[in-house]
């Protein structure tokens, strides 16, 4: 069993110039004698100075949670994350991005919502952007940094989705999670790519398992955004490069959103492609209409690269969605027989009662 505490996983790659502010922030934690702690940093195949840097400003300050670097070769986010969970000491795991400030009692809260519940799986809070630059007034309306409310009040998110920035994973789940089978389909970040999903992926699968996942508002940090990433050629090739995922996720929000799996899948993806189709039309129809506001035109054309992605991916990864879609259903086949998660319940009709048992009955 994992002791009750709070490891802080840090991957980087290459993250010198970030660095400095997002270990000072933790560096300063206000944590109580009697919560355990510590600072994991995970290299991700870094050329630069990010090890020496992070130890620099730790023996600097000297706190009282332990500091520990580990390497991972094998370049993406997901690959560096399971890397930090092995090595994680402690049974609550914040993720904390390299550009992610924590507030000062980040750690001692995380410690506390997840001690008194234990039903979460993974808890988020509350991200304020930072820019470096101030960013053109066409970025009002598009979405891509993680930050914001995640959940209209404190408590189970429905969705069964946060985002990865901040979010506090407790590592039992997490190993209930390979103990069952699962691998991740996604490999998140890698290197200067701007794939992503594994968060998402992650929190569906311990939805899917039976754990909540949870939003609370006191949980606070600041999301770190550099010039770089505030100009409109990132932002048409975050929208190109992000939707990579889509193939994965959409059948894992299906599974999650729906204990009962609809049988038929394809009939559920047909109707999402339609829904992703009304909404194309929409937004070319809107571009047709808004064609001499600037600011508007690159609202919509974010939307309308975003969208034309997913349709597309509808024709040249259908034969991969089906096989994530199974890979999945296995999945949550698998947290079923290991009594992970909680049968559906049927109302009393002896015929039903009679199929459910003899569909969820324990192997012999």
């Amino acid at each position: 069993m994992n002791t009750p505490g709070v490891s802080i996983i840090v991957c980087c790659h290459n993250g010198a110039s970030r660095l400095p502010k997002t270990v000072t922030a933790l560096a300063l934690q206000n944590v109580p004698r009697s919560i355990p702690w510590e600072f994991l940093l995970v290299d991700n195949a870094s050329t630069d100075s990010s090890v020496n840097i992070t130890q620099a400003i730790w023996d600097y300050y000297n706190p009282a949670g332990n500091l520990r670097v580990v390497h991972e070769s094998q370049l993406g986010l997901s690959f560096a994350r399971a890397r930090g969970f092995k090595e994680a000491k402690y049974d609550y795991v914040i993720m904390c991005d390299d550009d992610n400030w924590l507030k000062p009692d980040f750690v001692s809260l995380a410690f506390s919502i997840m001690n008194k519940n234990s039903r979460i799986g993974a808890l988020g809070g509350l991200g304020e952007l930072v820019f470096e630059e101030q960013p053109g007034a066409w970025m009002a309306g598009i979405r891509m940094f993680a930050a914001g409310e995640q959940w209209h009040r404190s408590g189970k998110v429905a969705s069964c989705r946060i985002y990865g920035a901040g979010c506090v994973v407790r590592k039992s789940a997490y190993e209930k999670l390979q103990m069952v089978g699962f691998r991740s389909l996604l490999t998140d970040r890698k290197g200067t790519e701007l794939s992503s999903g594994g968060d998402h992926e992650l929190c569906y699968a311990l939805s899917i398992m039976g754990y909540d996942i949870w939003y609370d508002d006191r949980l606070r940090f600041s999301h770190f955004i550099t010039k770089e990433r505030l100009t409109w050629e990132y932002c048409v090739r975050y929208a190109k490069e992000s939707t990579a995922c889509f193939d994965v996720l959409t059948s894992y929000k299906m599974i999650a959103l729906d204990v009962n799996s609809h049988k038929f899948w394809y009939v559920v993806l047909a109707r999402d492609f339609f829904y992703c189709l009304r909404r194309f039309l929409t937004v070319c129809l809107q571009r047709l209409v808004n064609s001499r506001d600037s600011v508007s035109e690159r609202m919509l054309y974010f939307k309308h690269v975003i969208l034309k992605n997913k349709i597309a991916a509808y024709f040249s990864k259908f034969g991969a969605m089906a096989r994530n879609h199974n890979e999945i259903l296995k999945f949550k086949e698998a947290c079923v027989r290991a009594q992970l998660i909680e049968r559906p319940k049927f109302r009393s009709n002896p015929i039903l009662s009679f199929f459910a048992s003899r569909l969820y009955r324990q192997p012999q």
